[in-house]
């Protein structure tokens, strides 16, 4: 699961990797600079290190390129909401959106459960998880047909227990649809907490107070029992 959709393990190997490219990029230029300025007449340096750029750029991803070149010297929050009302809202636009609604409303000590595709919310609010898992459609990755493996199961109660545990003061459900790249065999995450996880579902019914709805998020503030702040 972890190799295969989440690459977070990665991470300190990427930064090394964007250092070199960055700096490979950074003599590509030199040189290329350089076989302009010294070799006049001869293009075959300068053909020779615009095709290795080339190749650089070729494989990165198009959309990527142009999204960067278009909001590389604008704020983060234009290049956030750049997607509201498209395909991508769910996956940036709204989480973003609702990172800002809750940011002023948030004490420190206050804890943010997310129950997502994917942990932007709490990133942009810096508050720590409640459980180890950070995606949770990945607990439910099964093949067609068939059950969740006990490990699975096991992930699930563990996850479960962590959030029932911390209380958080804000439970964030992004009822949106789930990435067609992943072979689930339920339509939404609400979905996904319904049939996978009742228990938290449950908790969730008996403590929270919905509080605020923007685009297929729901978010809902803690009005149970006094939790341990």
């Amino acid at each position: 699961i972890q190799g295969k959709y989440n690459y977070y393990h990665l991470i300190p190997f990427w930064g090394f990797r964007l250092i070199f490219a960055g700096g490979s990029l950074n003599w590509i230029l030199t040189q290329l600079v350089t076989s302009a300025k010294v070799i006049r007449g001869n293009l075959a340096p300068v053909l020779f290190y615009l095709f290795l750029a080339g190749l650089m750029l070729g494989n990165a991803d198009p959309e990527r390129i142009v999204f960067a070149f278009k909001y590389c010297f604008h704020g983060l929050d234009r290049a956030y909401l750049s997607g509201l009302g498209s395909y991508s809202d769910a996956e940036l636009a709204t989480h973003y959106l609702t990172a800002d609604f809750l940011k002023p409303l948030l004490r420190p000590e206050d804890r943010v459960e997310v129950f997502a595709r994917h942990p932007l919310i709490p990133y942009l609010l810096r508050k720590k998880l409640p459980s180890r898992f950070c995606v949770v459609t990945q607990l439910a990755i099964t093949p067609p047909g068939k059950p969740s493996s006990d490990l699975q199961n096991q992930w699930i109660e563990e996850y479960t227990a962590a959030v029932i545990s911390a209380r958080p003061q804000y439970f964030v459900v992004a009822d949106e649809q789930i990435s067609l790249s992943v072979d689930l065999s339920y339509p939404s995450i609400k979905n996904l907490l319904h049939e996978k996880f009742p228990e938290l579902e449950k908790f969730l019914a008996q403590n929270y107070r919905p509080l605020r709805k923007i685009g297929e998020i729901e978010i809902y503030q803690w009005a149970g029992p006094a939790g341990p702040w």
